[in-house]
């Protein structure tokens, strides 16, 4: 072969010869590597809130047998290919005596869990096995974690996984049958029902390579068989006081911020825990973020949250600031409970650094958190809820016991609590005793059975009206109207309304907390059904605020 030259010396021949031989080999290599039968799979991984689909490909290539994973795996992902290969190997699969190589894409994305597992069973069956599957694995999304048995084990973050692969276009995703039922109601909250996009859970390897191979053999992934029967405390059996229900009616319908101060034993835990039961479910924007946060810290989301049911978060005064705020991987209490009531109870207890460290979140409804290579913004949209007592033995002002302590302690317990962050608060509400506790706990049996209903369908219709009027300014809840726009939402002229708020509250009011008392007046007002805002409902809003409850429990307040 030479190609038509022409040689002056053997040496010449010699090295043309040597450069044919060279390209014959180079273009065998080319056919050969044209010939080898290359797996496509998707999965993903997630920083905080964002998900990333991933890419994987697997290949046969020369070189010493083995299985070498390409990519920024860390050791529990790079496990996976073993946990892969034995779950394989135990159903009558064996490994080619080649090298197969595993890329995942993006490569500079760190990886280190073990729900690939799933996706590298497929990709090593389908890059082996040369029939032609009914199921082409490209076009499905696949996250599990895989036993040495074969068994399908639930990971967590499936929700933000499947609205990444519905973005990319997919078919569906494959999960393990337990992260079924969080995945299902994606189909009443997203557009997947219109996509197409499927669900499909399986218990072992072998179920997800039959359904492949033959594209039957899927079980039933219908919501509507999952059984989510709730039982969460309500108001039937409290006995609240005309005042203290239109407080729970009020915080809820707006989603206003609640401290309560009192003795021991007046209901402030009580109150707080059934406080939930008056939200209604969750619309679908917040119903599909509270999926998607707490799918990012458990493999199982709870049956609450599935069903809509607004989440409730009761942490200890021993939480560190990381626990409350999250962190820029790991969403904190104030995102668990986006959506829902975050309880403190005990609240001078808490760190002082974890405090302060809510002032941003109670006002913005977002927690920005920023770290080293990371950063994140995490939803905090919640009912907080806190309660205090007057005094560190916790009898102050009472009227059935005495308090004995010191006045410096008294004022250093009362300091814990920052006047920055008491003004962020919308209603301070200061608990009453009851004057015959025995007969108000033996009343219960004799309450209404149905209050907790009547007071939620008030909540309901308070919901409506404001959503309703507040439509063109872009909110739903009265705690977000803008300063610039509240006293147009009062139904009255705006040179009536400032006349009736100046009358009423002092001239020392911050501008927090004047904003804050228009705001909880509103609700008041669409509480019991009015259209107009009245003097009434700005004064018992304004007995809500920090200073206003302080000067009534008898304790001093600069102005």
């Amino acid at each position: 072969m030479n190609h038509g030259r022409t040689y002056e010396s053997g040496m010449d021949l010699e090295m043309d010869s040597v450069m044919d031989l060279g390209m014959d080999l180079e273009m065998d290599s080319v056919m050969d590597s044209g010939t080898e039968s290359m797996a496509v799979v998707w999965s993903a991984t997630q920083t905080g809130k964002i998900a990333t689909p991933l890419r994987i490909e697997c290949v046969q290539a020369r070189g010493f047998s083995g299985i070498t994973m390409l990519g920024s795996a860390g050791r529990v992902c790079e496990d996976g290919k073993e946990r892969a290969r034995t779950a394989l190997e135990r159903l009558g699969w064996t490994a080619p005596a080649r090298k197969i190589l595993i890329s995942v894409s993006p490569a500079e994305v760190k990886i280190d869990s073990s729900h690939l597992d799933l996706a590298l069973c497929v990709g090593l069956a389908a890059v082996v096995d040369q029939t032609a599957w009914s199921i082409t694995c490209e076009d499905w999304m696949f996250a599990a974690e895989v036993g040495l048995n074969g068994e399908l084990r639930p990971v967590s973050g499936v929700v933000a996984w499947a609205t990444a692969a519905m973005t990319l276009g997919l078919k569906g995703i494959v999960v393990a049958k337990e992260n079924l039922m969080e995945l299902c109601c994606l189909r009443n909250v997203t557009d997947a029902q219109e996509k197409g996009f499927l669900f499909h859970g399986f218990h072992t390897v072998s179920e997800v390579l039959a359904w492949l191979v033959s594209g039957t053999g899927i079980a039933s992934d219908s919501p509507e068989q999952i059984d989510l029967r709730l039982d969460e405390p309500n108001f039937d059996d409290m006995d609240l006081s005309p005042l203290m229900e239109l407080v729970a009616t009020v915080a809820a319908a707006g989603m206003h911020s609640l401290l309560m101060k009192g003795s021991p034993g007046t209901g402030k835990s009580m109150f707080a825990r059934r406080l939930g039961s008056l939200l209604p479910s969750m619309n679908s924007d917040d119903h599909l973020k509270a999926l998607c946060i707490h799918s990012t810290i458990s493999s199982q989301v709870s049956a609450a949250i599935i069903s809509g049911v607004p989440p409730y978060r009761a942490p200890h005064h021993f939480a560190s600031l990381a626990a409350m705020v999250g962190t820029a991987t790991a969403p904190g209490e104030m995102s668990l409970a986006s959506g829902g009531v975050l309880f403190l109870d005990e609240l001078p207890e808490f760190r002082r650094d974890v405090l302060e460290g809510l002032r941003e979140p109670i006002e913005t409804g977002e927690v920005a958190v920023s770290r080293a290579g990371a950063s994140n913004i995490w939803n905090a949209k919640v009912l907080l809820v806190a309660a205090a007592n007057n005094c560190p033995c916790g009898w102050a002002a009472s009227k059935r016991r005495r308090c004995h302590c010191p006045p410096s302690r008294l004022l250093a317990y009362r300091n814990r609590l920052s006047g920055a962050f008491q003004d962020r608060i919308d209603m301070h509400i200061n608990m009453e005793e009851p004057n015959n506790q025995i007969g108000s706990v033996l009343s219960q049996k004799l309450g209404d059975r149905h209050k907790t209903l009547k007071m939620k369908a008030t909540v309901t219709q308070a919901r409506s009206r404001a959503a309703k009027r507040e439509a063109e300014i872009g909110v739903t809840l009265n705690r977000d109207i803008p300063s610039l726009h509240i006293l147009s939402t009062f139904g009255l002229e705006e040179s009536e309304s400032l006349k009736m708020i100046q009358r009423v509250i002092p001239d020392h009011a911050s501008a927090r907390s004047l904003i804050r008392c228009l705001r909880v007046a509103r609700t008041i007002a669409d509480v019991e059904n009015r259209d107009s805002v009245t003097a009434g409902d700005i004064e018992q809003a304004w007995n809500w605020q920090a200073w206003s409850a302080a000067k009534h429990r008898g304790e001093f307040l600069p102005l």
